[in-house]
């Protein structure tokens, strides 16, 4: 993932943030309803996880979904609108972090959400690279972080669960505790907490992650962030 910026960015599952924070790179709905076909395919680290004889239980047909010309012939891996909707929705409701594609790099005029892969930990290269070696290059964090309303949790654990970087653990009373620096800002916690506890907040403006407005723009400051990150 490195050098900065990364290849994938994360992006936060719909309904995890206000809509007047919503930036058009993570605008999830807006890319569904500009096109009519999208084209995806098997998540090819869970392929070489089932290998390798994982319990992973999630869905494998998972990744992709960039939108295709109206006249595309459906198939297994080229769905209409409703169906991607509802597979996608099946994979939040699955807890996959979304980590898009910039929207340049499929050709969109500016930074939008053009697709994304999804992932979890068991299974991901870049989050595994995360829990269980300790990479520092993981995805491009979201411009958001989890943030508890203690006096809400229900200390269920459900957000524990959910969480695909082992973010958020459980004090001896079972209240949720959020490690900011672990946190992806991917809104998993978020949708899914019973009471209402979490929500994510935009991160400081020297922490703000200014998306590239070209492909060159990209290009060029990975260049200059280079020797950084030897």
């Amino acid at each position: 993932m490195s050098p900065r910026p990364g290849v994938l960015g994360v992006v936060p599952v719909r309904g995890s943030l206000k809509r007047e924070l919503l930036q058009p790179y993570d605008d999830i709905d807006a890319h569904f309803a500009r096109y009519e076909r999208f084209g995806l395919v098997d998540c090819v680290c869970r392929l070489q996880s089932n290998l390798l004889g994982s319990q992973c239980s999630k869905t494998v047909k998972r990744c992709g979904f960039v939108g295709l010309p109206s006249q595309t012939p459906l198939s297994e891996y080229v769905l209409d609108r409703k169906q991607a909707i509802t597979l996608f929705t099946q994979l939040e409701d699955e807890g996959h972090v979304h980590t898009g594609f910039y929207g340049f790099t499929m050709g969109a005029a500016t930074p939008q959400f053009v697709g994304c892969c999804n992932c979890c930990g068991d299974c991901c290269g870049v989050l595994r690279g995360v829990n269980e070696w300790g990479s520092i290059q993981g995805p491009q964090k979201s411009n958001y972080r989890a943030v508890l309303k203690i006096e809400y949790c229900l200390a269920c654990g459900d957000c524990v669960k959910r969480c695909q970087v082992h973010a958020i653990t459980q004090n001896e009373k079972g209240i949720a505790e959020i490690n900011r620096e672990k946190c992806i800002g991917c809104g998993l916690c978020v949708v899914k907490c019973s009471g209402d506890a979490i929500e994510l907040i935009p991160v400081s403006p020297e922490e703000w992650f200014d998306v590239p407005s070209s492909f060159e723009e990209w290009e060029e400051r990975r260049l200059q962030n280079i020797n950084t990150t030897r």
